[in-house]
C-alpha cells in the first residue's frame, strides 16, 4: 500500500512540472508590456491581435495545424496496427497468463 503511495506523489508531481510552465506563460501573454514581467502589471490582448491579423503568423499557424493532423493520423494508424500484430501474435514466449514457475 506504501508503493501505490509513492506512485500516486510521483506521478502528480510529474504533472505538477509538466503544467507548471503553462500556469507562468499563459498569464503572461496577456502583458500590455513590450517586455516580459511577472507578474504582470496591466492585462491587454495586444499580442493575440497582432499575432492573429499577421498574415506571415496566419500561414505558419495553418502549416502547423496541417504538420499535426497528418502526424496524428499517422500516428494513431501505426500504433493501431503495431498494437494489434502485438496482441495477436503467436509467440510463445509471451503467453498470458503466464503459469507460476513451479508449474512450468
Amino acid at each position: 500500500m506504501r508503493a501505490r503511495g509513492l506512485l500516486w506523489a510521483f506521478c502528480t508531481l510529474i504533472g505538477v512540472w509538466l503544467v507548471a510552465p503553462a500556469l507562468i506563460v499563459v498569464p503572461l501573454s496577456f502583458t500590455d508590456k513590450p517586455s516580459l514581467k511577472f507578474p504582470p502589471d496591466g492585462y491587454s490582448t495586444r499580442w493575440y491581435a497582432n499575432f492573429f491579423g499577421d498574415p506571415a503568423w496566419m500561414s505558419a499557424l495553418g502549416t502547423s495545424v496541417q504538420v499535426a493532423l497528418l502526424v496524428t493520423v499517422v500516428a494513431t494508424v501505426l500504433g493501431t496496427a503495431a498494437a494489434l500484430g502485438l496482441t495477436r501474435a503467436k509467440i510463445r514466449a509471451w503467453r498470458w497468463p503466464r503459469a507460476p514457475c513451479w508449474r512450468r
